[in-house]
């Protein structure tokens, strides 16, 4: 009887600690309807529990969870949850025990989440050409009616504003499609007032190209100089009030106009200039809107009324060598200007002006330059007409007589303005002092460092001629084909740069100092500051000094009284204020 007793005892006992031990959940408990972003409470009942807490999420019906909360502390068994931007008929809620999860709860039945903001359109799979119209529509419920609308074309890396604030009842905006063509387009709109309310393209999008297409010339035909031609283009399918019209004779490397606006009626006769080339292309762009355009599909031919024949292309000259200049020419002047070009074209330099024969078979005698370059042209025209020319088909190649040879700068060097870099040189065989000259043209002109030097090097206190284009020249004294440059451009570079304080110094309060610094290339006013505290913020000493100088000094009247281990000076150029610098490193100022 007392066995029997005690197992009664011990069974309720059991009984009673399994009942005591629950979480119940209240709501949502399935069925209700909860708009996204909204405050929404999350309560349960809970017994014999740590009064800790998790809470997760399912817009699946449970087969995955999202954390809404981890170890939770609450006594109350509520929650206040902003209710996820998402949309499902299928959502539950899990609270469970976070110290003993086994005792846990989950929605009785599924309740439904409404996005308040859904995109409808473009969604996915469209394609929208671009400069067309196109409307943006989405569904809203619970917003402010004001709305930023973006596009992105790298599938979402990316976002570009379309319009910020836009104020509307209707959920609909008409959008000029930007010609940036694009296979991985989307579209977001999100609340003005709350970034929670937002909605983007389900997938992908495609953005085409606005374009004409250029019909003839559109690859390989040949253009007589001259003649008159038709330039033809789709105006039928491409509806646009005018078009701009270019050509190019080197393969749309730079382009000259035909006409600037022309009614887009598909055709328009055309002259042929007299500007000769194998490499030609035409161009047809939108009037006002030239990122929309349409090139010919190949290159043509511009055929000339003179026609260079020596050298060709593929030739191989000694610098100082004097070789033969040919052409043919018909129904010219008969006086020539003849040039050559180191760089496939780009910019030319003249051998004579004025070089006067009446034959049909032309020839001039060239002493050739003493430069190296595997991009060498040569350029015939008539004096007086200049649309009659030719030029090399291919390049040729000079090897230069290397009794000059320049080592430094040959090309891609930063020389700042103001410091001295040493010019360095190689003389052989009978040159024994040279002439060297520096150019911030690429050559075009010439100003000469100096007339007579020898040795191998030359310090060069580089002049306050900022350019980005700078060729030095070092040319034999006595015979000035005999010559070496630079083999590509080098940097004249415009600066800020302090020397004074610059790191370590100690200043004293209430006592001045000098502020020093080497500038070049700047408007010569300058605005001067301290900080005290490595640059977190700053202060004005002067904000326009004016100095004409390279090498400059400020007398820092009287300093601030205080004292830091953090001080550094900054000089900015007062019309530039991207020309900066700071000095290297703190220095102290201490208090007197």
């Amino acid at each position: 009887m007392k066995k029997s007793l005690s197992f009664f005892i011990i069974g309720v006992l059991i009984s009673f600690c399994a009942i005591s031990q629950s979480i119940v959940i209240t709501s949502p408990n399935g069925g209700e309807s909860w708009p996204g972003c909204t405050q929404k409470t999350i309560s349960w009942t809970a017994a014999g529990t740590s009064n800790y807490y998790s809470i997760d999420y399912s817009t699946t019906g449970g087969s995955s969870w999202t954390s809404i909360a981890s170890f939770y502390n609450t006594t109350n068994g509520t929650y206040s949850w902003t209710v996820p931007n998402v949309s499902s008929t299928t959502c539950i809620v899990r609270v469970y025990d976070a110290n003993n999860p086994t005792i846990s709860d989950v929605s009785n039945a599924v309740f439904t989440v409404i996005g308040p903001l859904i995109l409808t359109l473009p969604n996915g799979g469209e394609t929208w050409q671009g400069l067309t119209q196109k409307s943006i529509n989405w569904t809203a419920s619970g917003t402010s009616n004001n709305y930023n609308l973006e596009y992105s074309i790298n599938a979402g890396a990316t976002w570009s504003s379309i319009i910020s604030g836009y104020s509307t009842t209707l959920g609909t905006y008409s959008w000029t499609v930007p010609n940036t063509p694009s296979d991985a387009a989307l579209v977001r709109v999100t609340d003005y007032s709350n970034a929670c309310m937002t909605d983007k393209s389900n997938n992908l999008f495609s953005i085409s190209a606005a374009q004409p297409t250029v019909t003839s010339p559109n690859g390989g035909e040949s253009w007589i100089a001259g003649t008159a031609k038709t330039i033809t283009w789709n105006s039928a399918t491409y509806t646009t009030v005018n078009v701009a019209i270019d050509y190019s004779v080197d393969s749309g490397a730079t382009w000259v106009s035909v006409l600037t606006s022309t009614p887009n009626d598909g055709s328009q006769a055309w002259v042929m200039p007299n500007n000769p080339s194998t490499r030609s292309l035409v161009k047809i762009s939108e009037y006002g809107n030239p990122a929309v355009y349409d090139i010919s599909d190949a290159i043509f031919t511009i055929a000339p009324y003179i026609t260079l024949t020596s050298p060709n292309g593929g030739e191989n000259y000694l610098g100082c060598e004097i070789k033969t200049i040919a052409w043919t020419a018909g129904n010219t002047s008969g006086q020539y200007t003849i040039q050559y070009s180191t760089d496939n074209g780009v910019s030319w330099n003249t051998i004579v002006q004025n070089y006067a024969t009446a034959l049909t078979a032309c020839s001039y005698s060239w002493t050739v330059n003493n430069l190296t370059s595997a991009s060498c042209m040569i350029r015939v025209f008539d004096l007086f007409d200049v649309t009659k020319t030719d030029q090399s088909n291919g390049s040729f190649t000079i090897t230069a007589t290397n009794n000059v040879v320049l080592n430094s700068p040959n090309g891609g060097e930063n020389w700042k303005i103001g410091y001295t870099n040493p010019i360095q040189f190689v003389m052989s065989g009978p040159t024994t002092s040279v002439k060297i000259s520096y150019s911030t043209d690429n050559g075009t002109n010439w100003i000469a460092i100096t007339t007579n030097t020898s040795g191998v090097s030359y310090n060069w206190s580089v002049l306050n001629t900022p350019s980005t284009t700078s060729l030095i020249k070092v040319e034999d004294r006595l015979n000035a084909c005999n010559f070496d440059q630079s083999n590509a451009v080098f940097t004249i570079a415009p600066h800020i740069t302090i020397t004074a304080p610059n790191g370590g110094e100690y200043l004293y309060g209430c006592n001045s100092s000098d502020i020093s610094w080497i500038a070049g290339g700047t408007s010569g006013v300058y605005k001067i500051e301290y900080s005290t505290n490595n640059g977190t913020s700053w202060n004005i000493i002067t904000s326009s000094y004016s100095s004409s100088t390279i090498a400059n000094t400020y007398t820092w009247g009287v300093l601030p009284n205080i004292s830091s281990n953090n001080c550094l000076i900054r000089i900015s150029d007062a019309g530039n204020p991207a020309k900066t610098d700071v000095s290297d490193a703190n220095f102290t100022m201490a208090a007197s």
